[in-house]
């Protein structure tokens, strides 16, 4: 299943609802934090340092630095045993391809040490997940209006440990709040897991199976509910005993609150401005040869919706209809996912 296209009269970026209109989950009383939760909670919380170095955190926009990014991201899934190392040395699919992906990175000393993306859902692409976790994110689908999945969570080793990740995920729900994303989802392993149930307010979305056939990584799926988040923050807090708690570092004194629709605005005249596709499959040859032609179909059919006139994509246009995405040529290997 995949969501609908908008129509030419939505707005992409619509205004946000005032704070007296937010809902709030009906549900978050009845199911709160377990005391183990909780314990998980407050050990993350205390362990979390300080870096060494000033971190600078924003969105990347430019080609090179989101070529340095899901370098990051490559090396650290290939340490990790996520990933087999790619010839190019770049984690680059079909998704980072596709302007509605927000790539947040953390600078230190000039050095891109953290990054994390979130990608909404189109009726061309859908979402990285949907290989593994289809029935879970068709549930989500029907739902909800909108849906996105975070991905591409790397942190250099030396950063491990510290308040890097809570910056990121800062700038994550900050802009799925922007977007009006309803629901959010992850495919983590179950060590992250305990950071993103106990401290980010997922929940189960799916049980653990490997999202690799090729590897062995086990992973388990959890969703955001972005009508909840605010309360069950809230309700954490009161139970964590910590003041400023969650929902002040997510809410009242979150710096990108007021700025993160012009961020996104900026960032997609940038993508294609700066010709970011163009520029990051320059960089990936391998994998550029290796995109399918059903996937190059999505990206047009996604592109000719977003991008200036007079823009045109890196390929000759592909003959191939978006309708036979699932059944590609067999003389034009699917990259992959």
């Amino acid at each position: 299943m995949r969501v609908a296209s908008p129509s030419p009269n939505d707005s992409l970026y619509p205004d946000p609802e005032p704070r007296s209109t937010v809902r709030v989950h009906r549900t978050v009383e009845e199911r709160p934090r377990t005391s183990a939760q909780v314990r998980v909670a407050r050990h993350l919380l205390k362990r979390l340092r300080a870096p060494d170095s000033p971190l600078t955190i924003r969105r990347a926009r430019e080609p090179r630095e989101l070529e340095t990014a899901y370098r990051l991201v490559h090396d650290v899934f290939v340490e990790q045993g996520y990933l087999r190392a790619e010839p190019d040395g770049l984690r680059l699919r079909v998704y980072e391809l596709n302007p509605d992906m927000a790539t947040f990175i953390a600078k230190a000393e000039e050095r891109i040490v953290g990054v994390l993306s979130v990608v909404l859902d189109s009726s061309e692409l859908g979402l990285p997940s949907d290989k593994v976790f289809g029935a879970e994110l068709d549930a989500l689908r029907r739902g909800a209006r909108t849906i996105a999945e975070i991905t591409n969570l790397a942190v250099d080793p030396a950063y491990r440990g510290t308040n890097l990740f809570l910056e990121l995920a800062r700038c994550a729900s900050t802009h799925l709040l922007a977007r009006r994303v309803d629901r959010a989802f992850v495919a983590v392993s179950r060590a992250h897991g305990a950071v993103f149930e106990s401290v980010l307010c997922f929940r189960p979305c799916g049980e653990a199976r490997s999202y690799s056939t090729d590897l062995v990584d086990i992973v388990e799926g959890l969703a955001w509910d972005a009508s909840a988040f605010e309360a069950e923050l809230s309700a954490l807090d009161a139970q964590l005993l910590v003041r400023p708690g969650l929902h002040a570092w997510f809410f009242d004194e979150n710096p990108r609150a007021k700025e993160e629709l012009r961020e996104c605005r900026d960032a997609e005249s940038a993508f294609f401005a700066a010709d970011v596709p163009r520029a990051l499959l320059a960089r990936a040859p391998h994998i550029a040869a290796c995109l399918a032609r059903s996937d190059r179909a999505a990206l047009e059919s996604l592109w000719a919706r977003r991008a200036p006139r007079g823009w045109s994509p890196p390929w000759k246009p592909t003959r191939w209809h978006l309708r036979d995405r699932m059944a590609p040529p067999s003389d034009f290997p699917r990259s992959a996912a």
